[in-house]
Formats: C-alpha cells, sequence, structure tokens
C-alpha cells in the first residue's frame, strides 16, 4: 500500500506572515533614518562647535578667521554653509578692541536648517511627501583664556 503525506497545514501563511512582518520591519526602518541623520548632523555641528570654540577663547570672542574656518569645516563635513547661523556673545572688530578679557564667559552657538522630506508611509506611495525643516542647534560655554 502506497502512503501519500498531506502537504504541512499553513505553508503559505507561514510565507505570508513573513513577508507582513518584513514589510512592517521595512517601514520602521525608512520611519527612523531621519533622526540618525539629524544625530550625525548634530554631532559634527558639535566637533566644529568645539574647535572654533578653543579659537574664540584665545582669541577673546568670534573673529572673521574663525567665521572662515567654521564654514570650511562645515563644507568638509559635506554640509551647506547656507543653512548655518552662527550667534555668539562678543564678535570682535577687526582691530580687536573688543575682546574678552580672561576669565570672561563666551558662547558660541550653531544653527543647522536640516531640510528633510517626510513620506506618508500608511498609503505606501509617494504622493503624501512634504518637506519639513528642524532648526539642529549646538551651543558651548565657557571661559575665556589668555
Amino acid at each position: 500500500m502506497i502512503v501519500i503525506k498531506n502537504k504541512s497545514e499553513g505553508f503559505v501563511s507561514q510565507y505570508l506572515a513573513f513577508l507582513i512582518v518584513l514589510l512592517m520591519l521595512l517601514v520602521l526602518f525608512f520611519q527612523f533614518i531621519t533622526p540618525l541623520q539629524e544625530m550625525g548632523i548634530h554631532n559634527r555641528l558639535m566637533m566644529i562647535d568645539r574647535a572654533a570654540l578653543f579659537r574664540c577663547e584665545a582669541d577673546g570672542g568670534l573673529s572673521t578667521t574663525t567665521i572662515t574656518q567654521i564654514n570650511n569645516d562645515l563644507q568638509d563635513a559635506g554640509l551647506d554653509t547656507s543653512k548655518l547661523t552662527i550667534q555668539c556673545n562678543n564678535v570682535l572688530q577687526a582691530d580687536g578692541s573688543n575682546a574678552l578679557t580672561y576669565g570672561s564667559d563666551i558662547t558660541l552657538t550653531l544653527n543647522y536648517a536640516f531640510t528633510y522630506t517626510k513620506t506618508n508611509y500608511i498609503t505606501l506611495t509617494n504622493t503624501n511627501q512634504t518637506q519639513q525643516t528642524d532648526i539642529i542647534p549646538a551651543s558651548i560655554s565657557t571661559t575665556t583664556k589668555d
């Protein structure tokens, strides 16, 4: 007598469940790419801000050479310099006459306008894309040195 085995039950439903879970994981993955990009930009801004602040400490304020260095570092990091705003509590004049004295507090803030495309993944179409801009701040305070 020949015995024919029945197909195992749930064969198709296992693959269907796997595809649904895979689709949900992909949606979650693409949803979290933007915050990771913002975190990377914030880390680069903090490194640039720290290097520029060391210069500001020695100079007694924000000089034009420091601004040029910030813009060069930003370009080296692959970021757009037109989206950056620089704020400092003491911007030096050309002759350096208004330099802060030893022990004064100095704060340097870099704000970067990060523009990204937000997609509605519920409908799985590209018709619901919107452009959004977030300001990514990087601010450090310290005391001036000689």
